[in-house]
């Protein structure tokens, strides 16, 4: 019978990072970050503090999808740049958490 191979187990939190980001005008669109991120996937979720939903989008001019959470993946081989995802929100001060993997890579 051949020898098991050892089994290494990296803890999540160890993996994954968060980006927490409020807009402070509402229908006044920003980026999920101010810096260049780039992740393989990213989750984005709506505060729970929220009282209205909030809206997505990969453009500054739209369109515009509400969302109370979304899940984006980049095609294989590919990544996202969180910088170019776009945030809206519909209450003043309302906005998103985002659970990504860095690459910890560019472009």
């Amino acid at each position: 019978m051949p020898a098991e191979k050892p089994t290494t187990i990296r803890p999540l939190v160890d993996t994954f990072k968060v980006i927490e980001n409020t807009v402070a005008a509402a229908a006044t669109p920003e980026t999920l970050t101010d810096e260049d991120v780039y992740a393989g996937s990213v989750v984005i979720k709506s505060l729970p503090s929220n009282t209205s939903y909030v809206s997505l989008s990969h453009d500054v001019s739209g369109p515009w999808f509400p969302a109370d959470g979304a899940a984006i993946s980049a095609s294989e081989g590919k990544q996202l740049n969180l910088k170019e995802i776009f945030i809206q929100v519909n209450v003043d001060g309302e906005g998103v958490k985002a659970l990504y993997h860095s690459t910890g890579r560019e472009g």
